[in-house]
């Protein structure tokens, strides 16, 4: 927009700059006609055959303008073309030049006969001016001229001036739409190869991720500005992937140096707790033990899922499997777990998807371990399969339980975020069953999201 302005108003100030620079040569071609004849001082026949001259040109040229003249010859005679405006009296200003110059030396006559030289040397015009003029609602443009012994005025319609500039104008009518698409192609051109670091910056910047911070943006670009600003994105996803990289290999490393050994100290105990004598305090201690220690193999577990999601390397072992099993399974041995009926499944549709069905059947199981744990002692948890418009399938698991804060929506899906302390003295979860369930959904290429939470019913969906 501002482009196209600035083209509009060059044009505009061009225009304007054109007509009257036309106009100024109109006034040059006058003073040259006075100049040549005001040279010497000449009878009424010269006149004549002047004004004879100009209207044979304007006839035999279109495009050429008319022009009419005025001669006063101080104290002799007269010419006036026939064609002149009558309203148009220049003999007022005739008078003025006359009564200025009667007080000033005229120079001598050339000699008639003789060619124009040094010693006779021509007449010059001492006084002109130039001036528009409106007569009888036409506009005429006026010059007049002097050289002592007489005056001379030379009147152009200025319709007829207008009349061969609108010519001119359509010209323009057709070059500012093209100087317009020149100025947007050159514009858009110039700004598209300038923001182009800023582009390929912005799409590295949105499309950048934990499996993509060994990607590096090319700094050979020509501006030395984005230059250093591509440097400095490279050394800092460089410094990122590092740090990325060292708390990955530590989360990596650290779960799989705690297996062996909690292997062997939940072996150990085991058979501690089988020896111990039944209902003795030994017995209790050892599977209090026990509880924790599988709570903390589940934690290990996790963590090592999740750094295998963190490092691109989660393998799924995809098959074609029902939901509608899947989720039946998951209902009834949630059911078992918790001695009653307090999960409902609903199945609306058939769905069949490619998945791992181990880490997948896991991911659901989280989510009704959720429901559970987090609602009402006595609420229910609903278990619903549809799908939707654009075919894909929808499993919503929805508890009714105390609603969780709008601001907190996303947050419960970090890792090691429980929301209050009562729910960590309650609950026995490491706060990493969400963020897994969400890695193992994204695996999948689905979407796990939390739609509704508002104190009557909290509902978690997962699209795939």
């Amino acid at each position: 927009m501002i482009t196209g302005g600035i083209v509009l108003a060059s044009c505009l100030v061009l225009w304007n700059l054109t007509y009257r620079f036309q106009l100024d040569g109109l006034d040059r071609d006058m003073l040259r006609i006075a100049q040549a004849n005001l040279q010497r001082v000449y009878g009424r026949s010269h006149w004549e055959r002047l004004d004879e001259s100009l209207s044979f040109q304007a006839k035999d040229d279109e495009s050429a303008l008319s022009f009419r003249i005025w001669m006063q010859l101080r104290g002799r005679y007269g010419y006036v073309s026939s064609a002149w405006p009558e309203a148009l009296d220049p003999t007022e200003q005739f008078r003025n030049w006359d009564a200025l110059q009667e007080s000033m030396d005229a120079p001598p006559l050339p000699d008639k006969g003789q060619p124009i030289a040094s010693e006779n040397p021509a007449l010059a015009v001492v006084a002109s001016s130039f001036s528009d003029e409106y007569v009888d609602g036409a506009r005429w443009r006026l010059g007049m001229f002097d050289n002592y012994y007489g005056s001379l005025a030379i009147a152009v319609d200025i319709d007829s001036f207008d009349a061969r500039m609108d010519g001119l104008k359509r010209r323009y009518y057709w070059v500012a739409p093209l100087a317009l698409l020149f100025a947007f192609s050159g514009a858009w051109l110039v700004a598209s190869r300038s923001l182009k670091p800023v582009k390929d910056l912005t799409a590295a910047v949105e499309g950048l991720s934990a499996q993509g911070l060994d990607q590096r943006l090319e700094e050979d670009v020509q501006e030395k500005e984005f230059r250093r600003l591509v440097r400095i994105y490279n050394d800092m996803l460089a410094r990122l992937e590092t740090s990325f990289e060292q708390a990955r290999r530590f989360s990596a490393d650290a779960s799989h140096e705690l297996k062996t050994p909690l292997a062997r100290l939940q072996m150990e105990l085991e058979v501690a707790h089988k020896e111990a004598k039944t209902g003795s305090k030994e017995q209790a201690t050892y599977s209090n033990i026990l509880d924790e220690l599988r709570r903390l193999n589940g934690i290990v577990e996790k963590l090592t899922l999740l750094s295998l999601s963190d490092a691109g390397r989660l393998q799924l072992g995809l098959e074609e499997i029902s939901l509608n099993e899947m989720l039946a399974n998951v209902v009834e041995d949630c059911n078992a777990l918790t001695g009653g009926e307090r999960i409902h499944l609903r199945a609306e549709a058939e769905c069949v998807v490619p998945a791992d069905p181990v880490l997948l059947e896991q991911a659901v199981q989280n989510l009704c371990g959720n429901a559970l744990r987090y609602g009402w002692e006595d609420g229910t948890v609903e278990v619903s399969l549809a799908r939707g418009r654009d075919g894909k399938c929808r499993l919503r698991v929805a508890n009714e339980g105390p609603a969780i804060p709008k601001e907190e929506w996303e947050r419960i899906f970090d890792r090691f975020y429980r929301r209050d302390a009562h729910h960590r003295s309650r609950q026995q979860g490491a706060g990493l069953g969400l963020s897994l369930t969400r890695e193992i959904i994204k695996a999948h290429g689905g979407e796990l999201a939390l739609l509704r939470s508002d104190g009557d019913w909290t509902v978690f969906e997962v699209v795939l």
